[in-house]
């Protein structure tokens, strides 16, 4: 029960400054993929994805957002190993390359199967930060 509450504390405490002034956003629940979910997001935004495997190669096109899965909400790792995002070795896997900042937050993924060989910019390719500061 303890681990319960001080989980819900840590939430409310980690999205208070955005209360009132942010939405959650519910992949696939709402959108069907994660980057129509970033596409529909503004800075100060919540990105919740639900466990499952997603191909697909993500930019945060400089939007400071959380794009979380439900590890945020209750801290139990395990859905770190069960919400995937996989590159099938198509690009990076994740793109922050538009002055992105410290608000903006990646948590509680497994990233695979990246490939940064697809441009003049040969690393990143699980994940890429260029002019940017995630």
């Amino acid at each position: 029960m303890k681990k319960i509450l001080l989980s819900a504390l840590l939430f409310v405490f980690i999205a208070l400054p955005y209360i009132g002034f942010c939405a959650i956003l519910h992949v696939p629940a709402t959108y069907n993929s994660i980057q129509e979910g970033i596409i529909a997001s503004v800075d100060g935004d919540i990105v919740l994805v639900e466990p499952g495997t997603y191909y697909e190669n993500l930019n945060l096109y400089g939007k400071n957002i959380i794009l979380c899965s439900n590890y945020f909400t209750t801290g139990n790792p395990g859905f770190i190993s069960n919400t995937i995002i996989d590159g099938s070795n198509s690009g990076r896997v994740i793109t922050f390359d538009l002055n992105e900042i410290s608000s903006c937050q990646v948590i509680g993924f497994t990233i695979q199967h990246g490939n940064s060989s697809t441009d003049y910019v040969l690393y990143g390719g699980g994940i890429l930060i260029l002019d940017a500061s995630p």
